[in-house]
């Protein structure tokens, strides 16, 4: 999940800069490049972290339905 999110972090960072070409507007700003950054990674922990997390339940009730069936066949 830390690879994965990265590469989130690392498109959607190209995404703001090339695509939407606001890093015309933040190459004047010193340091502008860390608020295209941090909006990035804002960006990406909103999708991941409730996403992530509903999976990882579902995996975890999955694994607990699957061992009981296995563990009394």
């Amino acid at each position: 999940m830390t690879f994965v999110f990265a590469v989130g972090v690392v498109s959607i960072f190209v995404y703001i800069w090339y695509i939407f070409q606001l890093g015309l507007a933040f190459q004047d700003i010193p340091f502008g490049w860390e608020i295209a950054l941090l909006s990035a990674i804002a960006k990406v922990t909103g999708f991941m972290i409730p996403i992530g997390t509903v999976f990882s339940l579902m995996g975890v009730v999955t694994g607990n339905v699957v061992s009981l069936f296995t563990k009394y066949a």
